[in-house]
């Protein structure tokens, strides 16, 4: 047969049927979409921060730190250029300021040691406006990318925030100079090097030195040979990568919660596909019979399938491109809050990005085609000219489905408890999970339609007679006689809300998990902290204040605190530095050993304290050893012991301040903790140390433990924002599959239910057998999803966190939101199979059997 024949009389049933190819078109696109918007905003944040990076660490290779808390003498720069003769080499020093709800970068820059041509600030040291930033105070310059967002112009005044001081910067010219906008220096503000050191209150003082090497052992040895102790050198490279590696695993849980919808999008295709085969059967036993092949059948199939795909991938990167949008404001917001500042102003759209989602949509729709279009294909004319036919096939493979699925459950089990390495295994498993437990839908299905007649039989016998409970009979031994219509739409709704109910209980674990950590380590009344304008920023307090608030009436102890970042052997670390008052109170909740006894050691241990995350990501256990650089050189400490903590993924690591000070000179604290004595007024101590605060002009954030708590929960519920639009959108999706579903089935039964019409069923009995169907179809579906998502969310609680974040988490189910799970299965169901139902009220039974 002509294959352009075959294709103009096999698509007229999508002419027919628009409303199937729609909603199919439309399921595709969500998912894409969700793809393609994640990656998009990963995308962007990726090149943003490797633009920035790229654009302060210019063409150096090196970077020269300390391990002191205060950073790197001036003089060594010196030194090392006239001495050592690295005369390619720049000093750097850099802050944070906030300007009207805006994080800025300042940078200290030399325009004498940035002169050269391959300079980062080439053009800022060698305009007009470099001489203004060596002669008047107070002067910066600004990128012209920032300069537009904020409506500032050359010669306005900025009043920000520097080092917990109030500051007036007077803008003097552009960073690109006459040069076009750099979109890699959006948010950074250019300072002379003395400028920045005064505004930051650290002068004689570098954060690092940046400097060229050819790369070569024997280089890199002979500078080593110049450092002092506590001084050490690292690559440029090396660094950018492990910075941008810590957003890796959050990156990687957004990519799978939307290649999730995508899987829920092809149960959807399948739909459509094995719905139109369906209905097409006596069109293409009749083909066959004209002399099509089965393999013409097949790839004509395949044909609409990938049309589908492709039509779904177009709308699906449009749509993407629109919520990137959206969410590149939520994944930036996340990114600095957890990990480190990043100023996104574009949506970057990469080719390689559009083309693998679009790809992706067409390779879906193919694969969930297949399975019908090999039906398809194999099948003899005249078996499929009958209906039964398709159920007697349905009801032949369901002992291979529940093979296949008991396979696909043992091999997620297998993945999610075995500790492989990586978060990929763990991801699969919980998709072979679903799938798994989606092939076995239909034999719950027929287990569950017997139980659902009896029962509901029973209870409308007993509240309405026995003679109105054939109707409920009827409709829910409909939904078992087509199974192969009815096992995928409840398939595809029962794991979409499965994933609402796994991820549902996930949050929930976790926020009282969090709710429960704060309450822990919060034990201080009032906490007084230099404000900072970012997560990782912790201005010191000054050296007297704890003298100077120890004698409110009221206050019974303090606690100082130090908080810094420092390299170990393991890389770049976070140390918090604790004095606690209270021994007997432990300030952690830890993973072994007696907790109490280990607190109550604390000062005395010749040990360190590290967070689970931490032990996780560098597979640490009691004992061993941690290199930590220090002003005097290296030093090992062993770990003493491992406590829960979830601030952030990255984890840290805990010392006593006397242990610290050994190691270390004394230095200010960043955080004051206020311990109140028994029966004190909290609120006129609070006002007397805000009194004192104020009369010695320090502008210091004062907060009860209350106010960090509330504040720490609203952060939690900001880094969970993303992953409740990608649930809402999975439901969404799963919803339109059983909208096409109910449509096809109430299609592919317009002669039956014309016969019921005929021998004497009402219409309105007829709209309620389509509602009572549809009903008990969502029923069952949210009664299936309820083990399902509680297995998700043990897989997501103690399995998926805990290899990416490092987090163990309580798990917490409670039965509100199991039962609003299935109301809104039910719900759904129901809304969808309103127009079916109007549809069927509306059946002309002569026209019907005529066409029979």
């Amino acid at each position: 047969m002509s294959v352009s024949l075959l294709g103009r009389a096999n698509r007229r049933h999508f002419v027919r049927h628009p409303l199937q190819g729609l909603l199919a078109v439309l399921g595709v696109a969500l998912g894409v979409a969700m793809v393609i918007s994640i990656d998009l905003a990963a995308t962007s944040t990726h090149r943003a921060f490797a633009l920035s990076m790229a654009a302060l660490t210019g063409h150096y290779t090196h970077h020269i730190r300390s391990h002191g808390p205060d950073g790197l003498p001036e003089a060594l720069f010196a030194r090392l250029r006239t001495e050592a003769g690295l005369h390619e080499s720049a000093p750097a020093i850099e802050g944070f300021a906030s300007l009207a709800g805006t994080t800025l970068r300042l940078v200290g820059f030399d325009p004498f040691a940035e002169r050269n041509a391959g300079s980062r600030f080439a053009r800022a040291s060698r305009g007009d406006s470099s001489l203004r930033l060596l002669t008047e105070p107070g002067s910066v310059l600004l990128s012209a990318v920032s300069a537009g967002r904020l409506g500032v112009r050359v010669g306005d005044t900025l009043e920000v925030t520097l080092a917990t001081q109030p500051q007036r910067l007077r803008v003097v010219g552009l960073i690109e100079a006459d040069g076009p906008p750099d979109p890699a220096l959006e948010g950074v503000i250019l300072a002379d090097m003395a400028t920045a050191q005064e505004l930051l209150g650290r002068v004689g003082w570098l954060d690092r030195i940046d400097l060229v090497l050819d790369g070569s052992s024997a280089s890199e040895a002979r500078v080593r040979a110049l450092l002092p102790p506590g001084v050490t050198l690292a690559s440029a490279a090396g660094r950018q990568s492990a910075t941008q590696n810590m957003t890796a695993a959050f990156e990687l849980n957004l990519r799978a919660m939307s290649l999730l919808a995508l899987l829920v999008g092809s149960f959807l295709i399948y739909n459509t596909m094995a719905f139109s085969v369906l209905q097409r059967r006596e069109l293409l036993a009749s083909l066959r019979l004209l002399g099509a092949t089965g393999r013409q059948l097949l790839a004509e199939i395949l044909l609409e399938a990938a049309l589908l795909g492709l039509l779904g991938s177009a709308l699906g990167l449009a749509l993407g491109g629109l919520a990137a949008r959206a969410l590149l404001h939520m994944v930036t917001r996340t990114i600095n809050d957890l990990y480190f500042v990043l100023t996104v102003s574009e949506l970057i759209v990469d080719p390689l990005v559009l083309a693998s989602g679009a790809g992706l949509g067409v390779a879906v729709a193919v694969l969930a085609a297949l399975g019908p279009a090999v039906e398809a294909a194999l099948t003899s004319p005249i078996l499929t000219r009958a209906r039964s036919g398709a159920e007697h096939s349905m009801r032949r493979a369901l002992p291979w489905l529940g093979a296949v699925a008991v396979l696909a459950l043992l091999g997620a089990g297998a993945l999610l408890t075995v500790d492989l390495p990586g978060l990929a295994p763990a991801i699969a498993g919980v998709f072979l999970l679903l799938l798994g437990y989606g092939l076995l839908t239909p034999l719950a299905l027929v287990a569950g339609t017997r139980l659902a007649a009896r029962w509901g039989t029973a209870v409308a016998g007993a509240r309405q007679g026995p003679g109105r409970a054939w109707l409920l009979r009827l409709a829910v031994r409909g939904i078992a006689a087509s199974l192969s219509r009815t096992g995928l739409a409840i398939a595809a709704l029962t794991i979409a809300v499965a994933v609402s109910i796994g991820v549902g209980t996930m949050i929930e674990s976790f926020r009282g998990t969090i709710a429960e950590w704060l309450e822990q380590i919060l034990q201080a009344d009032i906490y007084i902290a230099a404000p900072s304008s970012t997560s990782r920023a912790s201005p010191p307090l000054p050296p007297d204040l704890a003298g100077q608030l120890a004698g409110i009436p009221g206050v019974d102890r303090l606690s100082p605190g130090r908080r810094l970042f420092l390299d170990t052997s393991l890389g770049e670390s976070e140390l918090l530095v604790l004095d606690p008052p209270y021994l007997d109170r432990p300030g952690f909740r830890f993973r072994d050993g007696d907790g109490r006894r280990l607190w109550a050691r604390f000062p005395e241990l010749e040990g360190l304290l590290v967070s689970e995350p931490y032990a996780q990501r560098h597979r640490l256990r009691v004992g061993d050893p941690v290199g930590l650089g220090t002003p005097s050189g290296p030093v090992s400490l062993p770990v003493a012991g491992i406590f829960f903590d979830y601030r952030s993924d990255q984890g840290l690591i805990v010392m006593h301040r006397r242990l610290f000070e050994r190691y270390w000179p004394a230095a200010a604290s960043t955080t004051l903790g206020l311990y109140l004595a028994p029966g004190a007024d909290f609120a006129s101590v609070r006002a007397e140390v805000e009194r004192r605060l104020a009369a010695l002009g320090e502008p210091l954030m004062v907060r009860s433990n209350r106010e960090i708590r509330a504040a720490s929960l609203e952060t939690f519920e900001r880094t969970f924002a993303i992953t409740q639009v990608l649930r809402l959108l999975a439901v969404g999706v799963a919803f339109i599959g059983i909208v096409s579903a109910l449509l096809a089935l109430q299609t592919e039964r317009g002669r039956e239910l014309a016969v019921l019409r005929a021998i004497g069923l009402t219409p309105r009995q007829t709209g309620a057998l389509v509602l009572l169907q549809t009903g008990c179809m969502g029923l069952i579906a949210g009664c299936l999803a309820v083990p399902l998502g509680l297995a998700v969310a043990v897989a997501l609680v103690q399995v998926i966190n805990l290899r990416s974040f490092g987090w163990t988490m309580a798990l917490t189910v409670s039965g509100p939101p199991l039962f609003l799970a299935v109301a809104l299965a039910l719900l759904a169901a129901l809304l969808a199979g309103l127009y079916p139902a109007r549809r069927a009220m509306r059946i002309a039974p002569a026209l019907a059997l005529r066409e029979e």
